[in-house]
């Protein structure tokens, strides 16, 4: 099933705008980590960063020396990850 999840440029672009970066705290009580995930690199303010999306709408940003964002796209993300899974 994993196999199947793709995301292209755009959709990785839309899910870190529409996305709200949360703490560590709120992230651990609101994610919902599903096994599939779509992993790459980034740019984001001049920064390279390898990024991390997951299929229940949880992303991360890494940066070399531990640097680490965590966002949430819950209702706002729902097309571009359901079109990664091949539906329309």
């Amino acid at each position: 099933m994993c196999q199947s999840f793709a995301l292209t440029r755009d959709d990785v672009s839309t899910f870190f705008h529409a996305a709200n970066e949360v703490s560590g705290p709120e992230f651990h009580d609101r994610a919902i980590v599903l096994p599939c995930r779509y992993e790459g690199r980034l740019t984001m303010e001049g920064e390279a960063w390898r990024f991390s999306i997951n299929a229940g709408g949880a992303g991360y940003l890494y940066r070399a020396g531990g640097a680490r964002r965590e966002y949430l796209c819950e209702q706002r993300c729902q097309k571009v990850l359901a079109r990664a899974f091949g539906a329309d």
